[in-house]
């Protein structure tokens, strides 16, 4: 599958970073536009990025230009793991999982089964980010919690484990040896519209919370209902875009081609309407640029 969602936001998103390079040079790699509600920000690292950034970071590891964590067009969406072409060390990694899901829940968007996140991966890598941390970013304690029993995210086992000790390049990961390497792969996450609740499952034994997470109010999505989401719309969205080639390619490619597809998008815009009468009659449409969920 291709690794941009449409044409109108891959071009705004390319034109970001190839601005960002020909103002600081290809070290400006990791991107997000998702913003999280204020009542995640417990989810914050120490660098001060959320958990939609530090996923960006991860998958970057394995993607030779970095990538681009788009954010989520509606409540409910979710983001998918990688297919079997696109499969690698980061995506299979249960803390890209991990900070993935709290990057969709941080929106107000639902998650995937760790065993749906993971079904096209050859090798999975539990609790360990097997590639090494990369620089410029820092992973939360809760990233490396166990999601092998309970096969889901527990957003209530994150918050009590919380931000510390974190893993970064120079600080040893909390669970272990690791075999490090060096992957370059493409990268496709993408979100499906499903409407669903949030259900916490009852809290059993609050004892090694780590290895345990069913013990810690698991997460149950429930289908439900949803008015702006009638037509039962399962279409899946691209919402990760990867800028593999951006970093290796020379400033002057990366205006040209700019310029020829602002021109390109501007012949095809239709001209303007004649004024119409005075008695002419106006009736509302939607925002320029909006489309429920049931159009996503």
């Amino acid at each position: 599958m291709p690794c941009y969602r449409d044409l109108h936001l891959s071009f705004a998103i390319l034109v970001i970073l190839a601005t960002a390079l020909l103002l600081v040079g290809p070290a400006v790699a990791q991107f997000t536009n998702a913003i999280c509600l204020s009542s995640f920000d417990w989810m914050t690292n120490s660098k001060g990025q959320n958990p939609c950034l530090v996923s960006a970071y991860l998958v970057g590891a394995c993607v030779a230009g970095g990538c681009i964590v788009d954010a989520l067009h509606h409540p409910h969406d979710r983001y998918l793991g990688p297919t079997a072409d696109e499969q690698n060390p980061c995506q299979c990694s249960s803390v890209t999982y991990n900070t993935t899901s709290a990057c969709a829940l941080c929106q107000n968007g639902t998650v995937v089964n760790w065993s749906r996140w993971s079904l096209n991966c050859s090798t999975l890598h539990p609790g360990v980010f097997s590639p090494g941390v990369p620089g410029g970013t820092a992973v939360p304690q809760w990233a490396f919690q166990d999601v092998t029993t309970s096969d889901r995210f527990s957003l209530k086992l994150a918050e009590v484990v919380g931000d510390t000790p974190e893993s970064t390049a120079t600080q040893a990961q909390s669970t272990g040896s690791l075999s490090l390497t060096s992957t370059v792969a493409l990268l496709s996450l993408m979100t499906q519209t499903q409407p669903a609740t949030l259900t916490p499952a009852p809290v059993s034994s609050p004892a090694s919370l780590m290895t345990q997470t069913q013990s810690a109010a698991m997460l149950t999505l429930t289908p439900v209902a949803s008015t702006a989401s009638s037509g039962g719309s399962k279409t899946e969205t691209i919402v990760m875009s990867v800028a593999g080639g951006i970093v290796g390619v020379t400033l002057p490619v990366i205006a040209g081609v700019t310029y020829y597809i602002v021109n390109k998008r501007r012949s095809r815009i239709p001209p303007e309407p004649l004024p119409p009468s005075p008695n002419a009659v106006y009736t509302s449409g939607a925002p320029f640029g909006l489309l429920d969920a049931s159009g996503a």
